[in-house]
């Protein structure tokens, strides 16, 4: 687990893509914490290791076969539920993977807002109705499926807490050390996020 405290009442749980808690997540806790909030990252993986880009497939086999999303989602709820005394407001931020386990939770008022960052396997979990604001980022284009299906399909929900954005641009947009960064999606992205989140 990585921690940055600034003795906030206000916590970002991060939650992290496939490759563990790598220079990315480290870098946007540094940026949250600036703005005087805490921050926890779990780790997920059940090891140490973190994984390179370059090793997407290991790491991907690694997430199906021993953490998958029910036992993640159970280990970020369990984590909430620790710190909801020390804090009045605890938002979740996810990436892929960890948007998501963070769509997962957000069917109950555990936490007060969720913003998830290209969580592709949401598509598979459609049935969630989320009962907090819940602001999402979608890429333009994806290798698996069609985006435009999901946004109309997430845009066309009964909930008055979805908002859905989508940029011109690829998964991993808003990592700078991903080959998919995009610099204009990741700034617009996360102004709007950090604008979300002090709501």
């Amino acid at each position: 687990m990585y921690t940055r405290f600034s003795n906030s009442n206000e916590v970002v749980i991060l939650l992290h893509e496939i490759y563990g808690i790598n220079k990315h997540m480290i870098d946007t806790a540094d940026l949250i914490e600036e703005l005087g909030i805490d921050v926890i990252i779990p780790n997920l993986l059940n090891h140490e290791k973190v994984y390179n880009y370059d090793e997407e497939h290991e790491a991907y086999q690694n997430f199906k076969m021993n953490v998958g999303f029910e036992k993640s989602t159970a280990k970020v709820k369990k984590l909430i539920s620790e710190y909801s005394e020390k804090y009045g407001k605890m938002s979740l931020v996810g990436y892929s993977v960890g948007a998501t386990i963070a769509w997962l939770c957000s069917e109950s008022h555990l936490c007060d807002r969720v913003v998830c960052y290209y969580g592709s396997r949401i598509r598979e979990n459609l049935n969630i109705k989320p009962q907090i604001p819940t602001l999402l980022f979608l890429p333009e284009k994806e290798k698996s499926f069609l985006v435009d299906d999901l946004y109309n399909k997430l845009t066309q929900k009964q909930s008055e807490h979805n908002e859905v954005h989508t940029y011109k641009a690829n998964h991993g947009f808003a990592d700078p050390y991903s080959k998919y960064y995009n610099k204009e999606a990741y700034k617009r992205s996360f102004h709007q996020m950090v604008n979300f989140l002090r709501v």
